[in-house]
């Protein structure tokens, strides 16, 4: 199992797990064991420089929706912004998080476990590793992200 790489950004420092791939629109890719091309996809920690609490997740394509690199796959709203989520790849919407849908805090208590939001299944191209998403990163303004205990 790989262990996370801590990167302190800010005060606290965010966490970047090295298990998964990265899409520069903050969102964390990660594999189903033995099938490359099904995948979760969730938000990054980097997100909570928008705000700590997430209070929607809307829209969301349902299953089985084709999917191009770019597209919107819903929008997501925090106490201080909102958004549209965008598709990592080409293919199709294989499910839909519901858990998520009926409470969002599970994104900002658990972003990389239960908060996932969809999985897709296809062609995923121009993917960070997470050493990559780190120094990305470093451009980036600082956030103020603290890790809850």
């Amino acid at each position: 199992m790989n262990r996370p790489q801590e990167f302190l950004l800010a005060p606290g420092g965010i966490l970047i797990p090295t298990d998964r791939r990265y899409h520069r629109e903050h969102l964390w890719i990660l594999p189903r064991p033995g099938d490359p091309r099904h995948v979760r996809i969730g938000l990054t920690a980097y997100v909570c420089r928008y705000g700590i609490e997430v209070y929607f997740v809307e829209n969301l394509s349902p299953p089985d929706t084709p999917v191009q690199p770019g597209d919107v796959l819903g929008r997501i709203e925090t106490e201080k912004a909102a958004g549209d989520i965008h598709s990592p790849l080409r293919g199709r919407v294989a499910a839909v998080n519901e858990a998520v849908l009926a409470d969002p805090s599970i994104i900002t208590l658990d972003g990389y476990g239960c908060g996932w939001i969809m999985e897709l299944e296809g062609e995923a191209e121009g993917l960070m590793a997470a050493e990559e998403y780190v120094e990305l990163l470093k451009g980036l303004p600082v956030v103020q992200c603290y890790k809850r205990e």
